[in-house]
């Protein structure tokens, strides 16, 4: 009855929105990441969903690599959207093997970010700073809603 609850609510809020449905990690990738980190040699996101769209990941999980780079795996700077999982709070599962940090969000343009029911998995910002499911900076606005960090850690400072 859950799931159904938070679907239908969700629907309501959306309304006529921009949606834009996920499932792999690749796709999520190109939908949300539009930076690289300094320590990177890698794929730069396409960042294909406009400010303000939802973005609906179906249930599974997601490893970073081989778009991620050395450091984290989604890169967000000066974008805002929502990020849902479809099915059940917790079946969406951002892995960061525990090897790279999951999500960096720098900057929203004065907007809120939403991220809903995702698990953030063995996240790992090594020997940096922040924490290792993610970290948040540059005045971004950040709304983290029924979401779990699971074994995430920093060892820095």
């Amino acid at each position: 009855m859950r799931p159904l609850f938070l679907l239908l609510l969700f629907l309501a809020v959306v309304g006529g929105q921009d949606i834009r449905d996920v499932d792999n990690h690749n796709a999520l990738f190109h939908a949300i990441s539009n930076g690289v980190s300094t320590n990177c040699p890698c794929t730069t996101g396409n960042n294909i969903v406009p400010n303000g769209a939802f973005v609906r990941a179906a249930q599974g999980t997601y490893i970073g690599a081989p778009y991620a780079d050395s450091d984290e795996v989604y890169f967000i700077v000066d974008i805002y959207f929502s990020l849902i999982c479809s099915s059940s709070p917790h079946s969406c599962i951002l892995d960061g093997e525990d090897s790279r940090r999951i999500m960096y969000i720098s900057g929203t343009s004065s907007q809120t970010l939403t991220i809903a029911g995702m698990t953030f998995k063995d996240g790992n910002a090594g020997g940096g700073s922040g924490g290792g499911g993610m970290v948040i900076e540059s005045s971004a606005l950040v709304s983290i809603q029924t979401c779990k960090f699971v074994s995430c850690y920093a060892s820095g400072n």
